[in-house]
């Protein structure tokens, strides 16, 4: 059964561009499916995983109708 939490924080720095921060966790807890007496032995087995993101957005588009944006837009991330 796995868990996972997410947080997100963004700091726009105008209304075009902005930094967001993503922290994630994940566990992951899994065991071996017993079909006799020796996989019934097995414990448990657990994952655990942090992960950082950075993004550096930049978007100044305009809407000219669906789909149809007019602009420059773009995504640094590490």
């Amino acid at each position: 059964m796995p868990h996972e939490l997410h947080y997100i924080m963004k700091y726009p720095f105008s209304p075009v561009f902005a930094l967001k921060t993503t922290l994630s966790y994940n566990m992951k807890v899994g065991a071996l499916r017993s079909t006799d007496a020796f996989t019934l032995e097995f414990p448990k087995q657990s994952a655990n995983s942090v992960i950082a993101k950075e993004e550096l957005i930049y978007d100044n588009t305009k809407s000219l109708g669906m789909n149809l944006f007019d602009g420059t837009r773009f995504k640094i991330f590490w």
